[in-house]
């Protein structure tokens, strides 16, 4: 009955055999944490393993964008569909992608080698559509409209540094990338008053870096204590992911 699995059937040109696919999912809807993506890649697993469909990770992550973009209408990009395909902490190169044409390369991940992230995750309990956030900027970009990439070219440097930082566990410099990132955020989005909250909160609690998870309504936190947590619990849903390998 789910238009997300449905459309993966039909990608997979599937709907005449005979099965049933049930799920369930602990992450809160429509606060930019890649729930609908996490769907999609749990169901094209399932058939993957059922039908005995070779696919290899790349595989799911480029099938996962497709249905997103083509036969739902969503606009995204491969970096969701990567990091739920492969797990664990990469970094994660998208050159060559910006038009999402089927000639496009994979992305080409590295494995980093940290096990354990102090950081966890706020919610504001306010929903939004990942296209709605994304769709404008997309369009506008795909109008010739290039100093997006430019910028958005700015905001993957991040990652670069974000790597040799991360190796190091230097946690101090990782809050401090992340708070970049969200300057550049608010330079070019939207930010909701609930967001921005729970960054000058976290902040202020002593956090080191604080920055939207996604296309917002969760903020990721990074934070070597508790107190933070502490603070933002007493009025927002917060919870500490763990890392999936």
């Amino acid at each position: 009955r789910h238009d997300l699995v449905k459309a993966c059937i039909n990608f997979l040109e599937l709907q005449n055999q005979n099965f049933e696919i049930t799920y369930n999912s602990c992450i809160p809807k429509e606060s930019g944490l890649a729930g609908s993506s996490a769907i999609i890649i749990a169901a094209l697993r399932a058939m993957h393993q059922f039908f005995e469909i070779k696919l290899s990770k790349s595989d799911v992550a480029e099938i996962a964008m497709k249905i997103e973009t083509s036969e739902l209408g969503i606009a995204c990009g491969p970096q969701d569909r990567y990091a739920i395909s492969f797990q664990g902490v990469n970094f994660m190169d998208f050159s060559g992608k910006e038009f999402q044409k089927d000639s496009d390369p994979f992305a080409r991940l590295e494995p980093i080698d940290v096990k354990e992230v102090p950081f966890f995750i706020a919610c504001s309990g306010l929903s939004k559509k990942s296209a709605l956030v994304h769709n404008s900027l997309r369009n506008r970009f795909l109008r010739g409209e290039y100093w997006i990439k430019e910028e958005m070219d700015k905001a993957a440097f991040l990652c670069i540094k974000g790597k040799k930082v991360l190796l190091d566990n230097d946690w101090k410099s990782f809050g401090n990338l992340m708070n970049q990132n969200f300057a550049f955020r608010q330079k070019h989005f939207n930010v909701c008053e609930t967001d921005l909250e729970i960054v000058k909160t976290a902040l202020g609690a002593g956090a080191l870096g604080a920055k939207l998870a996604g296309s917002g309504g969760a903020v990721a936190v990074l934070s070597e204590d508790d107190n933070a947590f502490n603070v933002l619990s007493e009025k927002f849903n917060c919870f500490k992911p763990k890392i999936v390998f």
